[in-house]
């Protein structure tokens, strides 16, 4: 479950360390640690499901509300650099493959980092989520053919915050319902959307009508 002001958590996985790359990202690689939206543990397997493996489990909290850690698994492409280390690599098995590493060719692995991250917005999240449609615009930049055209993962980082800055205090806390969710699911989504802006207006009224002194 996510909002859209949450989405810059996307981008969060990966520490801006200037000697580091993970050269292997895409979307079976990446784990939210859900723990803090759930008022009772949940199957190891079946995350929706409770520990009996039966009983189905619905979030209690929005992102926005219990903020969620992202990791990154499988290490297997990833390399950390020395001082003053070349920054070259060679090599194609990465799950989701910059134009650079088809061939095997020595290729930055920054760059391809940044362009594995791109696609993961553009393929995985935008297509199925129109409210992040304005991102679409980073996600090309990020996803150009040519790795010196692509900005580094800071810039895309300050770019996706400025385009979040620009929306609506409602579209940031707005659920996002993903298209597959079941009639139930869209309903707790629309729920906890609505309980959130009522939540809002009330702390505004409070802090308008009540002062603190």
């Amino acid at each position: 479950m996510s909002h859209t002001g949450k989405n810059t958590n996307a981008l969060r996985p990966i520490r801006v360390e200037p000697n580091s790359t993970f050269s292997d990202i895409a979307s079976p690689n990446i784990m939210m640690d859900a723990r803090p939206l759930f008022t009772e543990p949940f199957h190891p397997y079946h995350p929706f499901k409770a520990l009996d493996g039966r009983t189905r489990l619905y979030p209690r909290y929005a992102r926005s509300q219990k903020p969620v850690r992202y990791y990154y698994i499988d290490f297997g492409y990833s390399k950390r650099f020395k001082e003053g280390e070349g920054r070259m690599v060679s090599g194609w098995n990465a799950r989701e493959q910059a134009p650079e590493q088809v061939d095997g060719d020595p290729y930055d692995p920054f760059k391809a980092d940044v362009y594995q991250l791109g696609a993961i917005l553009r393929r995985d999240l935008i297509p199925s989520n129109t409210s992040l449609s304005f991102l679409l615009p980073i996600a090309r930049q990020m996803t150009e053919e040519q790795p010196c055209k692509r900005p580094t993962l800071a810039v895309a980082r300050r770019a996706m915050n400025d385009q979040f800055g620009n929306l609506n205090g409602w579209r940031k806390r707005w659920p996002i319902i993903p298209p597959f969710s079941t009639p139930r699911s869209r309903i707790a989504l629309y729920w906890i959307g609505i309980r959130t802006e009522l939540v809002h207006i009330l702390q505004t009224l409070i802090r308008l009508f009540i002062p603190i002194h």
